[in-house]
């Protein structure tokens, strides 16, 4: 019988594979102006294409608690910011990747926001033990194609797990929980990067 214990070797072999993803090369992509007057967007640079499940990169940042990220980013009485990724933790608290600085941040800060049906990259988020906002293509892409997610809130409602709850999850079926994407082609093409 296989050993399902949180220190297991199943347990072991899926915090690997989930450790394994390697981003995409920058070359891989561009920052240019939209065309609709949303400032720069992330397009798939000349050249290039990128696999639906492919996985791009972490949104990278400076991590902030609740309470700053509500000092930062202020209006009319609830929090927003254009750059920032909320993460729920199992005790119910939030904490938040800031991107607004370039010089903490990645490509991903320049994904813009599309709504549901638009957009074509979607954002998986481990809470524990360290938090990750873990962004994958949900479509094929070609060359100066743009990248665009959901917004923060509905990203976050889509795919937010608690780190011990995915592994378990993972031991069961090899789908998203809450989309139910199969995510083992993802993990086997981020371990071959």
């Amino acid at each position: 019988m296989d050993d399902l214990s949180a220190d297991g070797e199943i347990a072991k072999r899926i915090r690997a594979e989930l450790a394994a993803h390697a981003p995409l090369r920058d070359e891989s992509f561009t920052v240019r102006a939209t065309t609709d007057g949303r400032g720069n967007g992330l397009f798939v640079a000349p050249g290039h294409s990128i696999t639906s499940g492919t996985y791009l990169f972490d949104y990278e940042g400076r991590w902030i608690e609740s309470d700053e990220y509500e000092q930062r980013y202020p209006q009319e009485g609830k929090a927003h910011a254009d750059y920032a990724v909320g993460i729920a933790r199992a005790d119910g608290s939030t904490v938040f990747v800031d991107a607004a600085d370039r010089a903490e941040s990645n490509l991903a800060r320049y994904m813009n926001h599309a709504d549901g049906a638009s957009a074509n990259c979607h954002a998986w988020t481990l809470a524990e033990p360290t938090p990750r906002v873990l962004l994958f293509a949900g479509a094929d892409l070609e060359a100066g194609e743009e990248l665009v997610r959901l917004p923060c809130s509905e990203a976050a409602k889509a795919h937010v797990f608690h780190h011990d709850c995915l592994k378990r999850w993972l031991l069961c079926s090899a789908a998203c929980p809450t989309c139910r994407r199969g995510v083992r082609p993802m993990l086997k093409a981020a371990a071959r990067r």
